[in-house]
C-alpha cells in the first residue's frame, strides 16, 4: 500500500497470486521467478517461502544494481522495510533493522493505539500556519518560537476544543506582537 501511496508501479510475480494483490495499480504476474522479471524494477522485495529463491533474487538484483529486500533475511537486505503507521502526515516508523519485524509490527500496532486523536488534522492546522508564519516573519530564530509554541500540548488541546480556528486565533495573536 505504501508503495502504492508513493505512486510507484507495482509487479508481483508469483506462481500462485493472492486475490488481494489484483487491485489497480499492481501488475500481477502469474509465473516462475526469471531474472528477466528484474528488467524494469528499480526496488525489489523478495518474499517467497523459500530462503534460496530469495536470496537468489537479491543476488540477480544486485547483480543490476537494485536495492533489494529478502524478507526475513537480514543478510540478504540493502535495506529495511521499517512498520509504519500514519494518520494523515503524522508517520511513526519502528524498525529492528531487520532482527524482528513481528516486533516492530507489534510495537507499531501498540503506538498506533496510542497516537493522539486528530493528531493528523493538528498538523495540517499546523502547517497551515507555517506557511503565514514563513510568509510574515523573516527572522528564523522568531519563526521557530512561534511554530513551536503553536505545536505544543495547550494548543493540541485548543485545538481539540476549538479545530483549526483555534490554532489560527493563537497565530494571529503571536503575529500581532510583531508589528
Amino acid at each position: 500500500d505504501d508503495l502504492l501511496a508513493c505512486g510507484a508501479a507495482v509487479t508481483v510475480v508469483a506462481p500462485r497470486i493472492d486475490a488481494a494483490f489484483d487491485r489497480e495499480g499492481v501488475t500481477c504476474l502469474r509465473a516462475a521467478y526469471e531474472a528477466a522479471h528484474l528488467d524494469d524494477a528499480a526496488l525489489v522485495f523478495a518474499c517467497t517461502d523459500d530462503a534460496a529463491l530469495n536470496a537468489q533474487i537479491v543476488a540477480d538484483a544486485r547483480g543490476r544494481n537494485i536495492l533489494a529486500c529478502a524478507v526475513d533475511q537480514p543478510a540478504d537486505c540493502d535495506f529495511f522495510s521499517p512498520a509504519i503507521t500514519r494518520d494523515g502526515d503524522v508517520v511513526v516508523a519502528i524498525g529492528t533493522g531487520g532482527a524482528a519485524p513481528g516486533l516492530a509490527g507489534q510495537l507499531r500496532d501498540g503506538l498506533a493505539e496510542h497516537l493522539p486523536e486528530q493528531i493528523g488534522d493538528f498538523a495540517d492546522a499546523l502547517q497551515a500556519c507555517r506557511t503565514i508564519v514563513r510568509d510574515r516573519i523573516e527572522d528564523p530564530a522568531r519563526r521557530k518560537t512561534i511554530l513551536t509554541a503553536l505545536a505544543n500540548s495547550d494548543m493540541y488541546a485548543a485545538f481539540l476544543s476549538g479545530g483549526p480556528d483555534a490554532i489560527h486565533a493563537a497565530m494571529d495573536a503571536m503575529l500581532a506582537t510583531e508589528s
